[in-house]
Order: structure tokens, then C-alpha cells, then sequence
């Protein structure tokens, strides 16, 4: 929750200034923590009425978000894992295999049918 809260924080200052004439009422400061623990456990629930289509070409914010959504769809588990033994696949055990083999897979699927289909 840590990684993703920081970047949100520095750019939601950023942002703010940038986007602050849009908001109909001056909603600073942003609830980064909310923003990530939402990102993180993939709630999707946004403190804004319009959601974060005021943000959707802002990369400083989506990005984050992003990286929060793959992270937590991973698991602690999974995570904890990958910190600990990195890139020693010997290491890893069935259940961490399986979620970034089946995650990554399903990725590259969407990707090339988002793109057949668009």
C-alpha cells in the first residue's frame, strides 16, 4: 500500500493545481491512502462523483492506479514471494507460478484482443 500511496501523494499535488479549476468544489486534499488501498485491493470505489474521467489522460495518476490494480490482483502471498526470491524461478513455489504464468498470460490474451477488436 506504501508503493502506491507515495506517487499518488506527489502527483495528486501536481495534479491538483493542474485540474483544481475543473472541480466544482475544491476537494483537496485527495484521499491518496483511499486511492490506494481502492487501487490496491482492485474496489474501485472513487471519492469523486464523476469518478476519475477528470484524470483519464493525466498518466501520473492512471499509472499508479494501474501498477496498484496488477499488484493486488497478484495477492500477498504472490508478493511477498516475488520480493523475497525476485527472479530465482527455482525458488518460487506452485502457487506463485501459477498466478504470474496464468495473470501474465491473461494480459498478453487481452492485450491482442483489445487490439484484434479494436
Amino acid at each position: 500500500m506504501v508503493i502506491e500511496q507515495r506517487p499518488v501523494e506527489v502527483e495528486a499535488d501536481r495534479t491538483h493545481w493542474r485540474h483544481r479549476a475543473s472541480l466544482e468544489v475544491d476537494r483537496w486534499p485527495i484521499p491518496t491512502g483511499h486511492y490506494a488501498i481502492s487501487a490496491f485491493d482492485n474496489a474501485g470505489i472513487v471519492t469523486h462523483a464523476e469518478g476519475l474521467e477528470q484524470f483519464a489522460t493525466d498518466p501520473f495518476i492512471t499509472v499508479p492506479l494501474m501498477v496498484g490494480v496488477f499488484v493486488g490482483s497478484l495477492g500477498f502471498p504472490v508478493f511477498m514471494v516475488l520480493m523475497v526470491h525476485k527472479t530465482h524461478l527455482r525458488r518460487w513455489n506452485l502457487h506463485t507460478k501459477v498466478t504470474v504464468t496464468v495473470t501474465t498470460g491473461l494480459l498478453i490474451v487481452g492485450a491482442v484482443m483489445w487490439t484484434l477488436l479494436e
